[in-house]
């Protein structure tokens, strides 16, 4: 997991048509699992976010795997699939902000 830019991070998912949300999801998930030490579920994979229902579902689900990776509530994971409706992107962008502030907690630097 690190702190990235969440505007960057909103132009780069926009400009690739949504391919990078794919690979920033699957590397953050990624991280969120090793830091927990649990292993990683379905709705943590990149491909579930092509999956229409299930891609709400693994949004909301990594919402709630960074605010126990944070060990405390820094992200709403209801207010993450509503913002799931902002073209594809703006869950992606909310997740990274939960991403930066549960690094924060954790002294986590870039």
């Amino acid at each position: 997991m690190r702190r990235q830019g969440r505007v960057g991070m909103w132009f780069l998912v926009g400009i690739t048509l949504g391919i990078y949300g794919l690979f920033w999801y699957a590397r953050t998930n990624a991280g969120v699992a090793s830091g927990l030490g649990v292993s990683r579920t379905a709705d943590s994979r990149w491909w579930s976010q092509i999956i229409p229902i299930f891609s709400v579902v693994g949004v909301h689900e990594s919402a709630k795997r960074i605010n126990a990776f944070a060990g405390q509530k820094v992200i709403s994971p209801v207010a993450t699939w509503l913002f799931w409706s902002w073209f594809f992107q703006g869950a992606y962008v909310h997740l990274q902000g939960g991403v930066n502030r549960a690094c924060d907690l954790r002294g986590i630097s870039r």
